[in-house]
């Protein structure tokens, strides 16, 4: 019996020398395979395109901290309560200028036109929204405006710089005022309906219909009193 033991022990031990060397060399076959099969590829997925990120626009207390970037504002927006010198589309200036911009500026007081020569915080027919618009409420154009004269709203100095039938006044700004009248001070002046030459505020602009009644009014007068007269 130890004799057939002996001869069963010696029998596995040929076996697993025999069969290590096979395992051996099937695990090191495998490794050399995949080293070859990603040996010499290419990458050949594009490069992600990173977006462009606008630089941080320099937050300011008071218009006089935006005066060396030509054409800013110190204005806040809706997306958080910090006052930053802003292009006139709220966006940030590019090395210390803004560009040309045709979208006007959305205002909520008169001092952030304060950086758009000329312009001024008001209102049109159009909507309600209070925006930097020069005294024709056009847009600015470079941070500048050429209209002269000015319409209805406009901050002035005077009646002349005012369109016709428009006289520079102080606008009522206490109680009931309406919104886009409190953009406003009490030292500040606007353009204002000549009411004494007949001129009335209607749908946010100057009409001259008390004018046009009085002469109709004086046409017939004076036509009857012809009929009268040579009749």
């Amino acid at each position: 019996m130890r004799v057939l033991w002996k001869i069963e022990m010696w029998c596995r031990k040929q076996a697993a020398a025999a069969i290590l060397p096979l395992l051996l060399v099937g695990w090191l076959t495998g490794e050399s395979s995949q080293a070859l099969t990603t040996f010499g590829k290419s990458n050949t997925q594009p490069p992600k395109e990173v977006a462009p990120t606008a630089p941080p626009a320099r937050p300011c207390s008071r218009q006089a901290e935006c005066a060396g970037i030509t054409s800013s504002s110190c204005v806040r927006t809706h997306y958080d309560s910090v006052t930053r010198c802003l292009c006139g589309d709220n966006s940030p200036p590019l090395n210390g200028q803004c560009e040309a911009q045709s979208k006007p500026r959305p205002c909520s007081r008169q001092a952030e036109c304060a950086g758009i020569s000329s312009s001024s915080c008001v209102r049109t027919h159009y909507d309600s929204v209070t925006r930097c618009l020069c005294g024709d409420n056009s847009p600015p154009l470079n941070g500048q405006c050429e209209a002269q004269s000015k319409l209805l709203y406009h901050v002035c100095a005077n009646s002349d710089e005012c369109n016709d039938g428009l006289v520079c006044g102080a606008p009522n700004i206490t109680g009931n005022a309406q919104p886009h009248l409190r953009v406003l001070t009490p030292q500040d002046k606007i353009c204002l309906c000549d009411t004494e030459s007949g001129y009335r505020e209607r749908e946010y602009t100057c009409s001259d219909a008390e004018i046009l009644k009085t002469s109709i009014f004086a046409i017939i007068f004076v036509t009857s009193l012809r009929k009268i007269v040579f009749y």
